[in-house]
């Protein structure tokens, strides 16, 4: 399972602590946070003890066989 957030003004926070908190609570294996207007995503991906410390990833991201390649994504924005 993956769950994509896209960050916006309005929900930023929530995003950021409390949906992270619930996720993190219910097994979900791999939360992303993408902050577009700074160009990087959070990918928090869950160990034995939760998640741990996220990767900030700027020029790729990679969920099972598949990476992007974010700065193509970035560019076009």
């Amino acid at each position: 399972d993956l769950i994509v957030e896209i960050l916006s003004p309005s929900t930023s926070d929530r995003d950021r602590t409390l949906k992270l908190s619930l996720y993190e609570l219910r097994g979900v294996p791999e939360y992303w946070v993408v902050d577009t207007e700074d160009r990087f995503i959070l990918k928090y991906s869950r160990g034995e003890s939760g998640y741990g410390e996220p990767e900030v990833c700027r020029e790729s991201i990679s969920f099972l066989e598949a990476t992007v390649d974010l700065t193509e994504v970035w560019r076009r924005l």
